[in-house]
């Protein structure tokens, strides 16, 4: 290629995502200005996208994508994002909590969903403790947040339903920064069982316009094929019936769609409102290079940086 002066595309690469905010906007820097230095041209995917979920999270595939709505899904990590994760759910892998406003006007009545859950010959085993939901004043919402006992929370299935462990203390299996006994979770999926998906829910009267926060730790002990969701939603959950996250971003089947349908969603396409990758804008734009790349010599090192 060299003697022959061919051009190269590298594509299909997005070196930003699910690092962090800023670590992977970094990264991305760095990719892109070496790939510079060898003058390869390079385009990443992508540069938008859109997703139920909405929002950037730990850094999605896109650049840019659907601002995320207050509600509905409010934190998640999952195996296929994070194996192993031991975090709080401030810095869930695939949606971080965040601080919560309610867009209904006066008070309301919301569930509160943790729903876990494992698929495709996958496994469960994940805890969870100091669920909280605090006011703008600081006054504590959730009823039994810490666990040690079933009190206030009501179990709700899917499909097959996760075993419960309310009481759960072995020091192996606990979340960091947890305390006392914590919630677990655990199944198997095989031929017979092949999704388990449900979890626990209880009632929360929140207002409109004011603002909550949501936190708690929760922990992947070795399960696979595996999450870890919690939800604010409007109506009870209903066994047999699931929960996910808010469609605002409606899908429309292509194959059998009229055309009015398919126009009518890359309309919406056109008018949602977006949420920019900020570090990643700053970093990319900047005049200063990323040091996460070295140069000695005739040697091309590069330092990785590991996060716990």
């Amino acid at each position: 290629m060299q003697s022959l002066n061919a051009p190269l595309l590298i594509g299909e690469f997005q070196p930003w995502a699910n690092l962090g905010s800023e670590f992977g906007a970094k990264n991305a820097r760095a990719t892109f200005d070496k790939y510079a230095d060898f003058n390869w041209a390079a385009t990443s995917w992508t540069y938008k996208v859109l997703t139920a979920n909405g929002g950037q999270g730990q850094g999605t595939w896109g650049m840019v994508t659907n601002k995320k709505k207050a509600l509905g899904l409010v934190a998640k990590s999952s195996t296929w994002v994070c194996l192993g994760w031991d975090s709080s759910l401030d810095d869930g892998c695939e949606t971080p909590s965040k601080t919560i406003s309610p867009d209904l006007a006066g008070a309301q009545t919301y569930y509160l969903v943790i729903k876990l859950g494992a698929c495709c010959n996958g496994s469960l085993d994940t805890t969870v403790d100091n669920i909280s939901l605090l006011d703008e004043y600081g006054k504590e919402l959730v009823l039994n947040g810490d666990f040690g006992s079933d009190s206030d929370w009501l179990p709700w299935a899917v499909n097959a339903a996760p075993s419960l462990d309310f009481n759960y203390t072995n020091s192996l299996g606990v979340p960091a920064n947890s305390n006392g006994p914590v919630l677990r979770m655990t199944g198997e999926t095989s031929t017979n069982v092949e999704v388990i998906n449900g979890g626990i829910y209880q009632s929360i009267i929140l207002e409109g316009g004011k603002n909550y926060s949501f936190s708690g730790v929760f922990k992947d002990n070795g399960g696979n094929n595996s999450w870890a969701e919690f939800y604010l939603v409007l109506e009870p959950p209903i066994n047999g019936v699931d929960i996910l996250a808010d469609d605002s971003v409606p899908g429309v089947d292509f194959s059998n769609a009229s055309k009015q349908d398919i126009e009518s969603i890359f309309q919406l396409y056109g008018s949602v409102e977006y949420e920019i990758h900020q570090h990643l804008l700053a970093t990319m734009t900047s005049e200063t290079p990323s040091s996460l790349f070295y140069t000695s010599g005739s040697s091309n090192w590069i330092v990785y940086i590991c996060r716990q």
